[in-house]
């Protein structure tokens, strides 16, 4: 096993218990619809986590040529994985068995940490990218740097501005241009 498999397997473990966990609540919210309030904020913040997972995980590929995988890089790379488990941790409740569900309510009260989380984690990729420049392709350092910086303009503004458009307006700009991001990205795979 290569030091990347070995690391690879560490990140994929982090990141399918964070899409496990989301994806179970998610599914928790199907049974007893009729007691759940929905929230369209809410349910952008879910797609977002479900898609910023994916964007990251597909992103681990591109270390599979860094050599000298050292005990830093290797709580970087970690870090970032669980900042973006506890991202979709928040993104969904968990459902109690009885009693109505708001996921309105939910979302104004967990705002500031999704936020907050967010923001922590596209801090952490900063350093986290630096293991381009032990890769095959370190221009990717440029590219990735630059998305994770973009993204924090509109996670900021969703973290001061509390007005509901501009809730919307961060959610939906955090979401499509990660989906941007890793569709332009998605070149790299092959």
């Amino acid at each position: 096993m290569s030091a990347f498999d070995h690391v690879l397997l560490l990140l994929s473990f982090v990141y399918a218990l964070a899409l496990s966990l989301l994806l179970t609540r998610i599914a928790a919210l199907i049974g007893p619809r009729t007691r759940v309030r929905a929230s369209g904020l809410l349910l952008l913040a879910m797609a977002d986590a479900i898609i910023t997972l994916l964007s990251n995980w597909l992103g681990t590929w591109d270390y599979h040529t860094a050599g000298g995988w050292d005990l830093p890089t290797v709580v970087v790379q970690f870090a970032y994985a669980v900042g973006i488990f506890l991202f979709c941790a928040l993104a969904a409740p968990d459902v109690p068995s009885e009693g109505v569900v708001d996921l309105e309510a939910y979302y104004w009260q967990q705002r500031p940490a999704l936020y907050w989380i967010l923001i922590a984690s596209l801090l952490l990729g900063l350093p986290a990218n630096l293991i381009f420049l032990n890769t095959s392709r370190p221009e990717l350092l440029a590219f990735d740097t630059a998305g994770l910086l973009g993204l924090l303009v509109p996670a900021v503004f969703g973290l001061v501005v509390r007005a509901r458009w501009a809730q919307w307006a961060s959610w939906i700009v955090v979401g499509g241009a990660v989906a941007v991001l890793t569709a332009v990205a998605d070149w790299r795979l092959r």
